[in-house]
């Protein structure tokens, strides 16, 4: 009676075994996932993918968010990219910044002295600490202009 009854008991207790061993797991796995989100493996990158055809309509005013990224809290190095089209006038400036960061260092203004027509491909970058959010490439004109190649990577540096 002693035996078959301790038996019992034990079978009893540990019956559930695959289904706490499941769910130990499953909250490891939580557990991992949480981890590597907060962490953010330095070198990830987020790209805004490349936009082609955009119309900058009015001068002289900022317009945001015309590409965008979305990225955790951390230290990046920002890469602008445009190629605004050209009117060849004697002043003609094209500015890219990024919406969300409070600096101007974001900012790069250029002069594009060619031939009307042309699209030159500017670039700009920056290394900015930010929190999580949604970021973006705005433009100021001095010129309505098309615009192709538009595109905002971030990549985790810190």
């Amino acid at each position: 009676y002693f035996c078959f009854h301790t038996l019992l008991l034990f079978c009893f207790q540990y019956s559930n075994w695959r289904t706490e061993l499941s769910s130990n797991l499953a909250n490891i796995k939580a557990d991992l996932i949480k981890a590597n989100n907060s962490l953010n493996v330095i070198g990830t990158e987020y790209w805004s993918g490349v936009k082609n055809n955009y119309s900058y309509s009015t001068k002289e005013t900022w317009v945001n968010n015309v590409s965008t990224v979305t990225i955790p809290a951390g230290t990046y190095a920002f890469t602008l990219k445009a190629a605004p089209c050209a009117k060849g006038q004697s002043y003609d400036a094209f500015t890219m910044g990024i919406t969300g960061i409070n600096s101007t260092r974001t900012q790069n203004t250029f002069y594009m002295n060619f031939g009307n027509g042309f699209y030159p491909t500017l670039t700009s970058t920056c290394i900015e600490k930010v929190p999580a959010g949604t970021y973006g490439i705005a433009f100021w004109s001095s010129q309505p202009r098309n615009v192709n190649s538009i595109e905002l990577r971030a990549i985790r540096i810190k």
